[in-house]
């Protein structure tokens, strides 16, 4: 019905355009780096509007399909379901049995899409590309203290961090997370910054296994002439002030910035046919990298500055992307001329696949170790009162403050 119906109404083809041309915040409104299926919600995340689905009947007549019928997910998300088969039903009971003294009777959606995602039985974990296999790697691994010889320090007090988990559009997931150290740990000497943390390339010689990870995940680099399609290029210059100078020992300059050492060693590492030294290679601690191998930039921050930079920069928002819709044929041909263009654009939450997945397991995305909760205050006789509707106004003031 689909195709006829596509095939008589001669409906040009359109096509959906993310605007890459914006003049708001990079960092939110950035674009895609990989081919993946994604949501795009007009509105908030955490506020999303109904998302109904409206079909079109043989009689012509029009049918909208509420969010819990239980066709909805099939036409939703048709991957998930690709034969039609029922979804979620809002009378399933959370347990073998429903009664009123248990708080959850009934098993609400986001546990129902859990279940769906879960692997089977019977299908082998180390399958690749099995609902198994992918289910192991939704695994968080989050430290609070770092207990090793070139540790950062004393955390000051118990458990002294805050962390966010980010979704960028540009493949998995990454956090950033603060950790506030002891007094006696905040000052410390250069050279007790150097066992921490590191900017140089090790000897292939000495350590050939964190010379291949550095090479892999800690080196800021082709960019330029060598790569001008790198993101960091900004009227042809890095973004991230790379390359940095030679420095032969670790100092705090005149504004109280750390400057770290970055000697002229002559160990050098060849990536994509260039020639990259220690200028290039991004702040990382040997031991994390050796045990997470994966890209862990860690920087010393003792700057007020710098501290509400990086908070600023955690709580900056969801991902967002501005759309548009555009016929696929030349706007110049006369064929393009009977579409109507939708000329208004649409500003859109983007959600990737693996932010959806985070969010459906419940995974934790930000939290502050201790926990610090507001305390709210009122000035005399200024409480609050709180009163239902159907209240009488004396019954209301008499109330005790």
């Amino acid at each position: 019905m689909a195709k006829e119906h596509y095939y008589f109404s001669r409906i040009s083809d359109l096509n959906l355009k993310l605007i890459s041309n914006r003049v708001s915040d990079g960092r939110i409104y950035n674009l895609p780096f990989v081919s993946e299926v994604s949501t795009l919600i007009v509105s908030d995340v955490d506020n999303p509007s109904k998302r109904n689905i409206v079909l079109e009947k043989q009689s012509g007549q029009l049918k909208r399909i509420n969010e819990l019928h239980t066709s909805n997910l099939a036409y939703q998300y048709p991957h998930l379901f690709p034969y039609g088969e029922d979804g979620y039903r809002h009378d399933v009971c959370f347990s073998a049995r429903c009664s009123r003294q248990y708080k959850r009777n009934w098993v609400i959606i986001k546990d129902w899409m859990c279940f769906c995602l879960q692997g089977k039985k019977n299908e082998p974990q180390t399958l690749l590309r099995s609902t198994r296999n992918n289910q192991t790697q939704l695994r968080v691994d989050k430290y609070n203290n770092l207990n090793s010889k070139n540790d950062p320090g004393e955390s000051q007090g118990s458990n002294k961090d805050i962390y966010t988990t980010e979704f960028q559009k540009r493949g998995l997931p990454h956090a950033h997370i603060f950790l506030f150290l002891h007094p006696s740990s905040k000052y410390p000497s250069p050279k007790d910054i150097d066992q921490i943390i590191t900017v140089e390339i090790p000897n292939i010689a000495e350590n050939q296994l964190l010379h291949e990870l550095v090479k892999s995940h800690m080196l800021h680099g082709p960019y330029g002439a060598a790569n001008i399609k790198s993101p960091c290029l900004t009227n042809g210059k890095c973004s991230k002030y790379f390359p940095n100078k030679f420095q032969q020992n670790t100092i705090f300059d005149l504004y109280g910035y750390l400057v770290y050492r970055r000697r002229d060693n002559g160990n050098t590492i060849d990536k994509n046919s260039v020639s990259l030294d220690n200028r290039h290679v991004v702040p990382y601690n040997r031991n994390l990298l050796l045990k997470y191998q994966a890209h862990i930039n860690m920087e010393w921050c003792n700057h007020s500055t710098s501290i509400k930079y990086l908070f600023k920069y955690i709580h900056k928002g969801y991902d967002r992307v501005t759309t548009t819709i555009v016929p696929t044929n030349n706007e110049t041909t006369n064929e393009a001329q009977h579409v109507d263009e939708i000329k208004q654009y649409v500003d859109c939450s983007y959600m990737s696949p693996c932010e959806a997945c985070w969010r459906m397991f419940s995974f934790s995305i930000h939290g502050r170790s201790p926990v610090v909760e507001r305390l709210f205050f009122h000035l005399e006789n200024e409480k609050p009162v709180i009163y239902n509707d159907s209240e009488a106004i004396n019954d209301v003031l008499s109330k005790p403050i």
